[in-house]
C-alpha cells in the first residue's frame, strides 16, 4: 500500500515548484520509507497538474538531495516502496523459538551434567550467550 502524508502549500506555488516543495516537506516521511531500500525510487504526483509527476531515487533521499528527476525513470524491476513489510517473517520467528528452547536444553539438561560446578557454569554462561545471540539472528532471516 503506497504512504501518503499531507502538505500545506502557500498561494505561491506553482506547478513547476510544487514537487520539490513536496519533497522537502516529507524529506523525513521519505528517508524513513527508503531506508531499507535505498535502491528504490518515489514517485511524487503532482496535484496542480493531474498526471504529471516526478520520481526521485530513494539514494538521493537518503544523501538529502531531494531534487526531482523526472528524465529519470526506474527500471523495470524496481519495486513500489509503499509495499508492506513484514517486519519477522515466520521461518525466523521459528528459528528464534527453537533456539530459545535449545538455549533451556542445554542450561537445564546437559549444563547440570558437568563433571565440577565450575565447568557447569561455563557451559551454561557459554551455551546461554551463544545459543541467545543466534537466537537473536534469526530474527534477521
Amino acid at each position: 500500500m503506497p504512504r501518503s502524508f499531507a502538505v500545506s502549500l502557500d498561494r505561491l506555488t506553482t506547478a513547476e515548484t510544487v514537487i520539490p516543495q513536496i519533497l522537502e516537506a516529507g524529506r523525513h516521511e521519505f528517508a524513513a520509507a527508503c531506508a531499507d531500500r535505498p535502491e528504490a525510487w518515489i514517485r511524487v504526483f503532482n496535484p496542480l497538474d493531474p498526471g504529471a509527476y516526478g520520481d526521485v531515487p530513494c539514494a538521493l533521499m537518503l544523501c538529502g538531495e531531494a531534487e526531482a528527476s523526472t528524465e529519470l525513470a526506474p527500471d523495470a524491476d524496481s519495486e513500489p516502496i509503499g509495499a508492506a513489510q513484514q517486519p519477522w517473517s515466520p521461518i525466523g520467528l521459528g528459528c528464534g523459538i527453537f533456539m530459545l528452547g535449545a538455549t533451556m536444553v542445554a542450561t537445564s539438561v546437559l549444563c547440570p551434567r558437568a563433571r565440577d560446578p565450575r565447568d557447569a557454569q561455563r557451559c551454561s554462561d557459554y551455551s546461554g550467550a551463544a545459543l541467545g545471540t543466534l537466537g537473536v539472528f534469526c530474527g534477521f532471516i
